[in-house]
């Protein structure tokens, strides 16, 4: 049973369902245009085709200050209506430019829905190129990785000044299984082949004689031709190597991915067979109890239950048992609002008696409630509004409530008490031997062992991608946190954990007839500590009680008459209020400018 609950939930934690919305928008097609000037500037038209479905009002252009020396000359515009540059606002038909420390940003404004828009980007270039005696050279990162989405399609112009006759050589540094490049006169053209996906990049690199650019500037005179290609050759040298050593390592991956899989599934099994496997005890223990199996503390049997995320009932269970015990009385009192669609609510105000009683037989962290329910008093009295609700109240209903919400301490001391009173708890807990101390090492063994081997896994992916290797991390990763359930119980106390189990589901499910030679405040009060909550925990409160159930330690709010729908509306407040509280430069040889990323919304 407890196998099959981990998997669910690790299930869940790798397998959450994803939401879309209805509002999306698509890049249906990009078309650049890049016209290299005779002094060696580079103006650039840009034009970006959107699918928008659903309502957006505003895009951006972020571009990386690399790769050239100054950008000017920005403009805007759709279909022949030029934008106009503000300082900031969203009025529709305006664009503001954003300089920062390493990048430019470009905002435009307008009103689309469902529809096709096209924006035009105009922008040129100062100290884009490399210009030496006899060649220049122009590395631009056409398409980069920053954008949100994919680009559908994409066309790419280069033209040199007209009539040079220049001879121009290109290569495509990155993004070439994605585009087909011819050359023109005086350029080239790009066309995508398919679409280009988000995370890749379109990088070109084109060198031409510096003839082209007459009236340019020499910035780099030791750039040459031979350089460029002597760096292009080792560029597809090392191109040639990265593909063959992710060949090989996609071999071995697919071998070792297997092994990784299988040991991963084997090592898990041997350990939970041999060390983790729960003890039984067929036929002692019936399939549900109706009453306690012993008189044990609740928080206590509410942390052997569960071992985290329960403290808020344990708390609440806690506070019932005293008062049950006679150290203070509970008084149910209902929170008077305004408001007809908030309903009624019911809560309990806590009075010490006349003569308080001796409190040297408490637990420690029973010691430590009462401790701070005695700081809390204000005429020897708090209500658990105050305590719990106080933050999350509004003005009105408190001034509607005259008195209710007030106490001696301050809300963010009941959050640093309640942190203390858990680990106060745990602390208790902590004498407790209710683990075997050879399971827990071998839990701690295989959750090295399976974190060794998806540390292997991991170290096989960053050589090459492999399917398998892929699912042998993820189950191992599984296998690290299915590893806990190895940890078992001893014998004695297994049993009482089945025992307990049993009673919970004699709570649950049990008829008055077979409840009802228990104590019906044992039952109330076990019930908010095994964390039976909702309309299950008010189904079985009116289960084991009655009109004639005597519950001397708490007083309701009818006039005494014992409603069972009311005292499991109020239990529920009072948890579901305690949990809710505290739940806790210019261009550089061979390196690409440009690169602008962005998105709409």
């Amino acid at each position: 049973m407890l196998m099959r609950q981990l998997f669910f939930i690790v299930l869940a934690v790798f397998c959450c369902p994803i939401f879309t919305t209805a509002k999306d928008y698509q890049i249906a097609r990009v078309t650049i245009s890049v016209a290299v000037q005779p002094n060696g500037s580079v103006y650039v038209t840009e034009s970006r085709t959107y699918r928008f479905q659903g309502s957006f009002s505003q895009a951006d252009y972020i571009l990386p200050l690399r790769g050239f020396r100054e950008i000017r000359d920005i403009q805007i515009s759709e279909n022949g209506f030029d934008y106009i540059q503000m300082d900031g606002g969203r009025e529709v038909g305006t664009f503001t430019v954003k300089p920062r420390s390493s990048r430019i940003e470009f905002v435009w404004n307008f009103s689309a829905e469902d529809e096709y828009r096209t924006f035009d980007l105009f922008y040129t270039l100062d100290g884009a190129l490399i210009v030496g005696p006899e060649y220049a050279e122009f590395m631009w990162t056409y398409l980069s990785n920053r954008w949100e989405r994919s680009t559908e399609h994409v066309s790419i112009q280069f033209i040199l000044p007209d009539n040079n006759g220049a001879d121009i050589q290109n290569w495509v540094v990155q993004g070439d299984s994605y585009v087909d490049l011819q050359l023109i006169p005086n350029g080239f053209e790009i066309t995508s082949t398919q679409a280009i996906p988000r995370n890749r990049q379109l990088v070109v690199r084109s060198v031409f004689p510096s003839h082209a650019i007459p009236q340019a500037t020499v910035t780099h005179p030791d750039f040459s031709l031979q350089t460029v290609l002597q760096q292009e050759e080792e560029r597809v040298a090392e191109r040639a190597r990265a593909a063959e050593h992710r060949e090989r390592w996609e071999q071995r991956g697919a071998y070792f991915g297997w092994i990784i899989l299988l040991l991963s599934i084997s090592f898990f099994v041997w350990i939970y067979l041999n060390h983790g496997k729960r003890y039984t005890f067929v036929g002692q223990i019936p399939p549900q109890l109706y009453e306690p199996p012993m008189l044990i503390p609740p928080a206590v049997v509410g942390k052997m239950m569960y071992s985290a995320g329960t403290e808020a009932y344990l708390l609440t269970a806690t506070l019932f048992d005293l008062a049950r015990r006679g150290y203070f009385k509970l008084f149910e009192t209902e929170i008077q609002t305004k408001s007809k669609l908030s309903g009624k609510r019911q809560t309990l105000i806590i009075q010490f008696p006349d003569e308080i009683k001796e409190t040297d037989k408490l637990l420690s962290y029973e010691q430590h409630m009462m401790d701070f329910i005695s700081k809390s008093l204000i005429n020897n009295r708090v209500s658990l509004a105050a305590l719990f609700e106080s933050e999350t109240t509004t003005g009105s209903v408190k001034k509607q409530n005259p008195g209710l919400f007030d106490m001696a301490v301050k809300p963010k001391e009941v959050r640093k008490w309640f942190i203390d009173w858990s680990a106060e708890l745990n602390t208790y807990m902590s004498k407790f031997n209710w683990y075997e101390s050879a399971s827990t090492k071998w839990m701690l063994i295989s959750m090295g062992l399976q974190f060794g081997l998806a540390a292997v896994a991991v170290f096989f992916l960053v050589q090459a991608f492999v399917p398998v290797i892929l699912i042998a991390l993820i189950v191992s990763a599984m296998m690290i946190i299915i590893s806990a359930s190895i940890r078992r119980r001893t014998p004695e106390a297994q049993k009482k954990y089945n025992q307990w189990a049993a009673y919970r589901r004699g709570l649950l499910n049990g008829s008055a007839q077979q409840l009802q030679h228990g104590d019906p405040a044992f039952h109330l009060i076990y019930a908010i500590a095994l964390v039976i909550t909702g309309k299950k925990f008010q189904q079985s409160v009116e289960r084991f009680t009655s009109e004639s159930t005597d519950l001397y330690w708490l007083t309701l709010a009818q006039g005494g008459v014992f409603n069972p729908a009311v005292i499991a509306s109020s239990v529920s407040n009072i948890t579901a209020s305690t949990t809710s509280s505290f739940s806790a430069g210019g261009a550089s040889v061979g390196v690409a400018g440009g690169g602008a990323g962005g998105g709409a919304r």
